[in-house]
C-alpha cells in the first residue's frame, strides 16, 4: 500500500501523532479529531504530492484505507 506509506508522515504531521499510531482503520475525525480546517489542509497537501483533486468530507468518517482509495481513483 504505497499511498498509505506516502499518506503516514503527512498524517502524523498534520494531526500531531506517531507515524506508528497510524493503521489503514484508523479514522480522522473519531480517531484523529480532524475538523473542517484539517480536512482543507490534508486536501491541499493531497494535491500537491499525489497531484489529484480530491473532494474530502468536512465531517463524519473517513479511516485512512478510504482516503488512500480516494487517492487512488
Amino acid at each position: 500500500m504505497q499511498i498509505f506509506e506516502r499518506l503516514k508522515p503527512i498524517l502524523a504531521d498534520i494531526f500531531d501523532v506517531d507515524e506508528d499510531e497510524l493503521t489503514p482503520k484508523t479514522d480522522l475525525f473519531d480517531d484523529l479529531g480532524a475538523d473542517e480546517y484539517d480536512m482543507i489542509e490534508l486536501s491541499m497537501i493531497i494535491e500537491e504530492e499525489f497531484e489529484k483533486t480530491v473532494k474530502l468530507p468536512k465531517k463524519g468518517q473517513l479511516n485512512i484505507a478510504k482516503l488512500c482509495m480516494l487517492i487512488e481513483k
